[in-house]
């Protein structure tokens, strides 16, 4: 029993961290290293709840605990929310697949990874050859103290383009400016 636990949990590690450098390679949002820890609680969790046959509510609770935490922190990037959808159904799917060969739960893995990094690099080409960028100068006052969808919502109306991203170029303090390139299609 102990072995196929830690094969399944290898498997899941092993899947994680690959989707983890392929984030880390193409996004230009780099993700936090200790996001890996998310599918490792989330498949230790599992184990927990079938083990000594844990109620659903239990369950409810700590993701209605998840979600309050999310609105206590800032706004996590596309690429962080998937990665964290991939890795959790990663370890819930490496723990709770009641299936006796470790080979199927190994072919449902490399399906997921081939796909996330197909998936990853079609859009890392796609946004390479078809984003623009401008730069576009404003108060950093005003634009610091915004939210992180606000800020999205005020470049694409002070800009009037399809806004994809933005990074900051450079940052006047003396002057109270920002100066961000504003990458849109």
């Amino acid at each position: 029993m102990t072995l196929e636990i830690t094969e399944r949990f290898l498997m899941m590690l092993l899947s994680v961290s690959i989707i983890f450098f392929i984030s880390q390679y193409l996004a230009k949002n780099k993700l936090h290293p200790l996001s890996i820890l998310v599918s490792i609680c989330a498949f230790f969790l599992c184990l927990v709840f079938v083990k000594i046959e844990m109620s659903v509510g239990i369950g409810f609770g700590l993701f209605a605990i998840f979600s309050i935490l999310r609105f206590r922190t800032e706004s996590f990037g596309i690429h962080a929310i998937i990665f964290l959808f991939v890795s959790i159904t990663l370890a819930i799917l490496n723990i709770l697949l009641p299936i006796e060969k470790v080979s199927t739960i190994l072919i449902i893995n490399i399906i997921i990874v081939v796909s996330y990094a197909l998936m990853s690099f079609i859009e890392y080409k796609y946004l390479k050859n078809n984003v623009l960028s401008t730069e576009i100068i404003c108060s950093s006052d005003e634009f610091g103290s915004l939210s992180e969808e606000q800020k999205i919502s005020y470049l694409k109306e002070r800009t009037q383009l399809l806004v994809v991203s933005y990074s900051i170029k450079s940052l006047h303090l003396i002057e109270g400016k920002i100066v961000l390139k504003v990458n849109y299609i």
